[in-house]
């Protein structure tokens, strides 16, 4: 009796396969249009937008993933096209926690479209904006985040050549509310490097003086960019800046290399932490924190502890809270169920009408602690998957 249905059975499933997205759409393919795009994901609202590009969430249509999709618009990157190439090619081969991850590119006549992981706390540059600036200890694991993304690709020799809030995204770690995580993106200007560059490039304010004095620069061009942004960090303005916003004062002033820090603006930030911007922007490079010195330094080991025994304390909060409401609901079940039972004798407790609403109260009450128990569990699980083993 059961065969006809199980062939049914069988034959929907096929039917639902064969109709399904297999995702073998070829990313090198010059006669791809949206329309086959949008049969493989659901595109979505607008989430960033730049000069070039326009960022929208996304959806895969087989298993539900959300993504970002950054859309480039390929007649503005005339003279540009380096960019994306650079961004495709080597941001498609990195995979580390602390980089945005490409999945797949896409190109049509008038468009090119990258599957991207999706940040969704915006960029770095929003959030100081928004702050204006931060705790030693919040910019401290902040630090962190990009020198283990720096000490990734200096290790395969890419130099960033970049690196700016702006092209930092923020992730929010929803057990330690509050709390930043960066992800390093934005490719477009990172080139592998085995001999000295020459080119002169990056944003103004985050530039390192070997560019400006066109002497040959190398990875370390990043670590002083880490250095300003650890500056702003923690006072909310850069280091060398320009009253009157005159570029070439800017550069002299870079060049120069004077630090210097303010009243009464750094009157209560430790000179643990003056000493790690110090050791950041040395003029000279060869002297510079590398990438996997920054991260051994004592107070960036210190301030990393710190976040994360607040994390431990957040969760220890959230068990606690869980626990109570366990209990407290608890009493509540078991005050149906003392109810069910001296109410009808033991054998009518599933037929008698009067108590079917204590009894299904009962069992709601049951599946609610069940559901705070796994959500407790869950924030451990991330908690511990979040932290790191911090060794002093």
């Amino acid at each position: 009796r059961l065969r006809p249905t199980l062939d049914k059975a069988a034959k929907n499933i096929h039917k639902e396969r064969q109709q399904r997205p297999t995702f073998d759409l070829p990313s090198d393919a010059s006669d791809i249009t949206l329309s086959d795009i949008e049969r493989y994901y659901e595109i979505g609202r607008v989430i960033g937008d730049g000069n070039f590009a326009v960022v929208r969430e996304c959806r895969r249509r087989d298993n539900r993933q959300t993504l970002a999709l950054k859309i480039v618009e390929r007649s503005k990157l005339l003279g540009r096209e380096h960019m994306m190439q650079n961004e495709l090619s080597l941001l498609g081969s990195l995979c580390h926690p602390r980089i945005v991850r490409l999945f797949a590119h896409y190109h049509t006549h008038s468009h090119s479209y990258l599957v991207m992981e999706l940040v969704s706390g915006g960029d770095l540059f929003e959030a100081i904006s928004e702050r204006g600036k931060f705790s030693e200890a919040e910019a401290g694991l902040m630090v962190s985040d990009m020198s283990e993304a720096l000490n990734y690709i200096h290790c395969k020799s890419i130099v960033h050549r970049d690196l700016k809030p702006e092209n930092l995204l923020v992730g929010i770690m929803q057990v330690a509310a509050g709390i930043c995580r960066l992800k390093l993106g934005d490719f477009g200007l990172a080139m592998v490097v085995t001999e000295p560059v020459f080119t002169i490039c990056g944003t103004p304010t985050y530039v390192a003086p070997e560019i400006l004095f066109e002497t040959g620069y190398g990875v370390a061009v990043d670590i002083w960019a880490l250095g300003v942004i650890l500056y702003i960090l923690l006072c909310g303005f850069p280091p060398f800046r320009s009253r009157d916003r005159d570029q070439e004062e800017l550069f002299q002033l870079i060049k120069q290399g004077q630090l210097h820090f303010p009243s009464p603006y750094w009157d209560l930030i430790s000179e643990e932490a003056r000493g790690l911007v110090r050791a950041l922007l040395q003029p000279d490079p060869t002297v510079r924190l590398t990438a996997e010195q920054t991260l051994l330094h004592p107070w960036q080991v210190f301030m990393v502890a710190c976040v994360m025994t607040q994390t431990h304390h957040h969760f220890i909060l959230l068990a606690v809270h869980s626990w109570e409401s366990i209990l407290g609901l608890s009493s509540v079940c078991l005050l149906h169920i003392h109810k069910l039972k001296i109410s009808v004798p033991r054998t009518f407790y599933f037929s008698h009408s009067k108590n079917l609403p204590y009894l299904l109260h009962a069992i709601f009450v049951t599946v609610f602690i069940l559901h705070i128990l796994y959500r407790a569990c869950n924030s451990f699980i991330k908690t511990i998957a979040n932290c790191k083993t911090v060794t002093v």
